[in-house]
């Protein structure tokens, strides 16, 4: 499921990366793969505004992902 994720993702399909690596963390929500793919999507919200819709809301939305990835996951290797 997260293979498909990041296939989603690299097909510019923000919207259902987004979608599927949600799905990640409530099938999979004490695993790694769900801290993954907790990071992944402030990931893809911020390269859907960075590259793609620069004018949506979706620099917003990345940093509210990575303030609730922060807080879900405070002790990840990816938390500086």
């Amino acid at each position: 499921l997260f293979r498909i994720a990041k296939s989603e993702f690299y097909l510019l399909n923000f919207r259902q990366a987004k979608l599927t690596y949600e799905e990640v963390i409530k099938k999979y929500p004490k695993t790694l793969w769900a801290e993954k793919a907790a990071f992944e999507i402030g990931n893809t919200l911020f390269t859907q505004g960075e590259n793609y819709s620069p004018k949506a809301n979706s620099f917003q939305e990345a940093i509210e992902a990575f303030e609730e990835f922060i807080s879900d996951y405070p002790k990840s290797e990816w938390v500086v």
